[in-house]
């Protein structure tokens, strides 16, 4: 048995060797968060399978989403493993947890140069701006969000860059980085960049800006463009995607984006290619070529044009005599 208290302490334990070993305040925070909503469900009943069973499935009952089960399964398989290894708890039963299919993300990616206009776009001052305003949003939003685009980091890996942690003279220029887990990695330094990094090497924080500004000037972007509103971390996504449409292998990606291993890239990214894949097929299959109607072939070369950007109401796309007319807005 092992009562209410002493999981407490347990918990408090497990919490501080998460720290030593360098998890980083998030994810010490979800992991608290978790563990004291199971010692507020469980009460005085003792640490078991069926009680962490009835757990996962009361996050069901309260219509949350497949994935924040996943996570709860995830964080309380860890922490089951850790009392079984010290004989807390006699089988360590975590392999018998029932985890949710994942549900992966509809994305909403814009091509890569209409995504940089929703940066200057977001980041444009406007008439009500004050100095510190235009200040930040030119000089902290702008480069940081480009900065992302080009690299792929993270919204937190980003804010915790330091003028220390950038190696500007190195061949090639790296930055090191605080990463997801709190492991340092390295990251190369886009080239189109590197001057205006020059004058920020003496900061404590080389991006003074935070995550919700961030979020805020790419959607402000999106909407003065009339795009679909993307977010932060939808830049990496896009750097993802456009690495892999461009040739690049999935193995360099996956260290771009500092996955543990590439079958974390493979699995979050394979899917998103699929209207690569599908036209591929459907340009180069002579059969399936025939046998388009013109109905249809307009209809792909508008959906071509709209993911750059351009709006086709105006437009009039006559494929019998392979001709356009009307005018386009970007």
């Amino acid at each position: 048995m092992m009562g209410k208290e002493k999981l407490l302490q347990e918990i408090l334990e497990y919490l501080r060797e998460a720290e030593y070993k360098g998890d980083t305040s998030a994810s010490l925070r979800n992991k608290k968060q978790m563990l004291y909503q199971y010692v507020a469900f469980a009460g005085e009943e003792d640490y078991s399978l069926e009680l962490l069973q009835k757990f996962f499935y009361s996050f069901s009952e309260r219509n949350l989403s497949k994935n924040t089960i996943r996570t709860a399964v995830r964080l309380l398989t860890t922490f089951t493993k850790y009392l079984y290894n010290k004989k807390l708890i006699k089988t360590c039963f975590s392999d018998k947890f029932i985890m949710p299919r994942e549900v992966s993300k509809e994305l909403h990616l814009l091509e890569i140069h209409l995504t940089e206009k929703a940066i200057i776009a977001g980041t444009e001052p406007g008439p009500g701006d004050n100095s510190r305003n235009r200040s930040i949003k030119l000089n902290e939003c702008r480069p940081g969000l480009q900065f992302i685009l080009r690299t792929g980091l993270r919204n937190f890996e980003l804010r915790s860059i330091s003028g220390t942690d950038l190696d500007l003279d190195a061949d090639p220029p790296v930055v090191r980085l605080k990463t997801k887990g709190g492991r340092p990695e390295y990251s190369p330094i886009p080239m189109d960049m590197l001057e205006f990094l020059r004058t920020r090497t003496n900061r404590k924080r080389v991006f003074e800006v935070s995550a919700d500004l961030l979020n805020t000037a790419i959607k402000r972007g999106c909407v003065r463009l009339g795009v679909h509103p993307i977010n932060v971390h939808d830049l990496r996504h896009t750097f993802a995607t456009h690495m892999l449409r461009r040739g690049t292998s999935l193995q360099e990606v996956s260290k771009l984006l500092h996955h543990k291993n590439v079958l974390v890239t493979d699995k979050y990214y394979s899917h998103y290619s699929m209207n690569d894949l599908s036209q591929a097929m459907n340009s180069n299959h002579v059969l399936i070529r025939q046998g388009i109607n013109n109905d249809l072939k307009a209809d792909y070369i508008r959906k071509a044009l709209e993911r750059v950007g351009i709006n086709t109401n105006d437009i009039n796309i006559d494929i019998a005599n392979k001709a356009f007319s009307g005018h386009w807005r970007d």
